[in-house]
C-alpha cells in the first residue's frame, strides 16, 4: 500500500511529538509503528523529500558500497535510510554479496524475466546446430516434394496406358 507524502509527514510529526500512532492501512498497530519509525529515519536523513515516492536505480558500485558499510558495523536501518531504500533490499544485496561477491550483485543486476531454459540444459542445441538442422529439413522437404511429383507423374502415365 502506498501512502502520500503528506500522510507520512503527518505520522512522522506525531511520532516525533510523542503522540500515539493510530493503526492505518491493513496492518496491526505494531507494523504501523514500525513503518512510521522507518519513515522517521528517512525524514532524519533526507528531510521531507525522503518521504516522497522516488525510484533511483542503483549502480553496482553503490550497492557494493552499501554492503561494505553494513559489513563494517553500521546498522542496516541506518544504511538503508541514508540511501532511501528498504532494509529488505539491503539484506538482499548482502545475501548476494556473501554468496558470490561483487559478481553475485552484478548477476542480479540483470533485469527482466529469466529465460525458461538455462543455457546448460542437456540436449539444448546451439544456434549453429539449429541452423544446420533447419537447412537439412528444408532440403528433405524439397526432395519429398519432387519425389511426390514424380510418383504422381508415373500414376498419370500408367492410367493413360490402360
Amino acid at each position: 500500500m502506498k501512502f502520500t507524502k503528506e500522510f507520512k509527514l503527518e505520522m512522522v510529526k506525531k511520532y516525533l511529538n510523542g503522540e500515539v500512532i493510530p493503526k492505518f492501512g491493513d496492518g496491526t498497530k505494531h507494523t504501523c509503528s514500525k513503518t512510521v519509525r522507518t519513515w522517521v529515519k528517512l525524514y532524519e536523513y533526507h528531510g521531507e523529500e525522503g518521504l516522497s515516492h522516488r525510484y533511483h536505480k542503483r549502480t553496482i558500485k553503490e550497492k557494493v558500497h552499501a554492503v561494505a558499510r553494513f559489513l563494517t558495523g553500521e546498522s542496516k536501518a541506518d544504511v538503508a535510510a541514508s540511501l532511501g531504500i528498504s532494509k529488505s533490499l539491503l539484506s538482499k544485496w548482502v545475501s548476494l554479496y556473501s554468496k558470490g561477491g561483487i559478481s553475485g550483485i552484478e548477476l542480479n543486476h540483470l533485469s527482466g524475466r529469466p529465460p525458461k531454459m538455462s543455457k546448460n540444459t542437456p540436449g539444448r542445441k546451439t544456434r549453429a546446430e539449429l541452423e544446420k538442422e533447419n537447412k537439412y529439413l528444408k532440403a528433405k522437404v524439397e526432395y519429398l516434394k519432387k519425389l511426390d511429383a514424380l510418383v504422381q507423374k508415373r500414376k498419370v502415365q500408367q492410367s493413360k496406358k490402360k
